[in-house]
């Protein structure tokens, strides 16, 4: 399985962060601001990739926010520690959580 490409790696126009920056919310996937609270993926996933299988184990952004940590753990063993909704103030979180309210 070839290895999967790094966010670090892309151009800073394909980056989640970066475009969530630029261009607002409503701009990216829901995988990609998934990703952007990730953080990190996992050895041979991106972040991107990584959310990408959580939200097809939990069918829509708004389950996944739904979902009990373990849930969450058994899908994506360091979710607890990288997705953590409630309690994260960053200025990314503040955007995603006015973004996804409205």
């Amino acid at each position: 399985m070839p290895e999967a490409t790094r966010i670090k790696d892309l151009p800073d126009s394909e980056k989640p962060r970066e475009r969530l920056l630029a261009k607002g919310a409503e701009a990216l996937k829901d995988s990609e601001l998934i990703a952007i609270l990730l953080r990190t993926g996992t050895q041979g996933l991106s972040a991107i990739d990584v959310a990408q299988s959580l939200l097809n184990k939990f069918g829509s952004l708004d389950a996944l926010a739904k979902a009990p940590s373990a849930s969450c753990r058994q899908a994506y063993p360091t979710c607890n520690r990288r997705v953590d909704l409630e309690h994260r103030t960053d200025h990314v979180s503040t955007h995603l959580v006015r973004a996804l309210q409205a």
